[in-house]
């Protein structure tokens, strides 16, 4: 049996993949991470586990294939919410957070000989020792640094006449106001921003001049590339996601060269990962610069325009594995 891990929102790559997995009548579950606080029952044992989803209990001895999408949504900082106790309210929802996500981790251990679709172990990789890893393989990097003085900003910056960049250390993550969301892109460092001499750690890299950029689905050693011609529109030109939808920019399918997929295929080894979205840029001097891996990245973008039928190859995957088993 296939065992899909995801969240409730906005997740419509699940919901396309288990579209294709209905389509062939494969025998499998979904369980979204909002389900350990009480949407579906369960009991997680040294001995004995089960889960019960829906009409359905499941021996979790009887799961074959685990693919790891997403997990939760839930924003538990109004998940206590008590108005004779609102002192205490912070502390006990951090309590109540850590025992979730220490339960998160039991069942994944559960699971742990199991075969993952993105290992949960490997889902958040962390980016500068990616960088390393990369160069590691033959990749060329933009030089980076992380800095929080304004002293090594400025030296850095000399360096590089065409500037420099600063984009999150860690996963980005929307920051929601007044209820408006609000995303950290990528961002050039202009003269004209406000400098202390120290600040919050910030990464910092220099400026790749492009001719596009590239994003990368890989499953199980096989890419899938499509090139985003970002640079024709100063609105995207620093970063994709900043969509321009009244001009989208265009995009095609891309082959990357055979040194550059085996120096990737390297890479994901390296990290522990058989499944993830990557972000490359070629420069105007035709270097392929390798940025980061997202193991858990939406492949939609990648797999409609470019007609590459992703989510049915992963259906297909993840069916080839649990026959295996």
């Amino acid at each position: 049996m296939i065992l899909v891990l995801s969240q409730n929102d906005i997740e419509a790559t699940t919901i396309e993949v288990t579209d294709w997995l209905d389509f062939y009548k494969a025998d499998y579950i979904r369980m979204n991470g909002d389900d350990l606080l009480g949407r579906g029952a369960y009991q997680l044992g040294l001995d004995t586990s089960y889960l019960n989803i829906g009409t359905r209990t499941i021996a979790l001895a009887d799961i074959g294939v685990v693919w790891f999408r997403r997990w939760t949504s839930t924003d538990f900082s109004s998940y206590f919410q008590s108005p004779e106790q609102e002192d205490a309210q912070k502390d006990i929802n951090e309590y109540l957070k850590k025992e979730y996500f220490a339960t998160s981790k039991a069942l994944f251990h559960v699971l742990k000989d199991k075969h993952w679709l993105t290992d949960v172990t490997f889902s958040t990789p962390e980016k500068f020792s990616l960088l390393q890893s990369a160069r590691d393989c033959g990749m060329r990097i933009p030089e980076t640094i992380i800095c929080n003085n304004l002293s090594s900003l400025l030296t850095f910056e000399r360096d590089y006449p065409n500037g420099v960049i600063t984009k999150s250390i860690s996963d980005v993550k929307s920051i929601r106001i007044s209820g408006a969301s609000y995303v950290p892109y990528t961002a050039r460092i202009s003269g004209k921003m406000q400098r202390e001499e120290t600040f919050h750690p910030i990464l910092v890299q220099e400026n790749i001049e492009k001719q596009f950029e590239l994003r990368v689905f890989y499953l199980a050693g096989e890419m899938y590339a499509m090139a985003i011609f970002s640079q024709a529109d100063s609105r995207t030109a620093q970063d994709f996601r900043r969509y321009n939808m009244d001009c989208p920019n265009r995009v095609v399918p891309y082959l990357l060269p055979e040194d550059i997929q085996n120096r990737l295929k390297e890479l994901m080894d390296r990290a522990g990962l058989n499944c993830g979205s990557i972000d490359l840029i070629k420069s105007k001097n035709d270097d392929y610069f390798f940025l980061e891996i997202n193991p858990v990245g939406q492949f939609g973008m990648v797999s409609h325009p470019c007609n590459y039928q992703l989510e049915k190859k992963v259906a297909q995957y993840l069916i080839e594995k649990d026959d295996e088993q």
